[in-house]
């Protein structure tokens, strides 16, 4: 295949700049668009999308599929009718030059319920929007419902380690998995909804800059964090330490450097595939 000389420019949508904290699908990320275009750029390089994990990194994401949910721009929530313009009048003194990550958590998580409770309002009476959110969610068949419930658990265990939970949630076990997906029913739709803008927003903003010429290209998570809901619907095809059968073996990291300075340990979780039959 032959490829053009080309050029572009790396950015993590969260350095964009914006008043809600972080940067986000909105607004300024098409503006950025919108610049590069007109340097004559052709690519976007961005980093993983998914959910930050230890220490707010996207390379150690919580997921290999879901995305980042600070990412859903609170414009676009009003622009879709599911928040007022009131909702976002006033966000809080956000610092200018760092992202206070556990601030902007906590201010987006109240947008997002609240666009939750507009949305149970009205996707039943409002059918361009209940096709919008089958048809978006479709995209997600083969691995919403786990993270969901995933996520759901998660926060019902105060963010603690899967592997810490009763064995027989951490193991998956039938009955165990029946009880919390009935009693944690609402949460668990609550986190498919907040997918759906994800990846609604982003699909919308791909397709804007592709429309300009623009082409996006990035990284996928290198590494299967130790607390990905991935590894909880997989664990037969994990090596696991013996002592601990649920724990990671091991946390990915680099070698001291020359100069001795010490080893970079970045947290990742270092296990190894045991079996790859299909």
């Amino acid at each position: 295949m032959r490829f053009e000389r080309s050029s572009g420019v790396l950015l993590h949508p969260t350095s964009l700049p914006g008043p809600f904290g972080i940067g986000d699908f909105g607004r300024e990320s098409r503006r950025f668009v919108d610049f590069i275009a007109a340097a004559g750029q052709t690519f976007w390089q961005i980093m993983p999308l998914g959910p930050p994990g230890s220490g707010d990194s996207p390379y150690a994401s919580t997921s290999a599929f879901a995305g980042n949910v600070n990412l859903i721009s609170p414009e676009n929530l009003v622009a879709m009718g599911l928040l007022d313009e009131g909702d976002i009048d006033h966000p809080p003194a956000f610092p200018i030059d760092l992202t206070d990550h556990g601030q902007v958590i906590a201010y987006k998580k109240g947008l997002l319920e609240k666009a939750f409770h507009h949305f149970k309002g009205r996707v039943q009476g409002d059918q361009e929007l209940a096709r919008d959110y089958e048809r978006v969610l479709a995209l997600t068949s083969s691995w919403l419902d786990d993270y969901a419930l995933f996520a759901a658990l998660k926060v019902g265990h105060d963010s603690a380690a899967w592997w810490t939970w009763e064995p027989a949630l951490a193991r998956r076990e039938p009955g165990a998995m029946a009880r919390v997906r009935r009693d944690l029913g609402d949460r668990v739709e609550a986190h498919r909804f907040f997918q759906y803008l994800f990846l609604r927003q982003w699909l919308d903003l791909k397709s804007y800059a592709n429309a300009r010429g623009i082409r996006v290209i990035g990284d996928m998570p290198i590494f299967v964090a130790r607390g990905r809901s991935t590894r909880t619907d997989t664990l037969r095809w994990w090596r696991a330490c013996r002592r601990t059968p649920l724990a990671p073996p091991a946390s990915a990291g680099a070698a001291p450097s020359m100069t001795g300075s010490g080893s970079a340990r970045r947290g990742s979780g270092g296990g190894s595939i045991v079996c790859a039959r299909p």
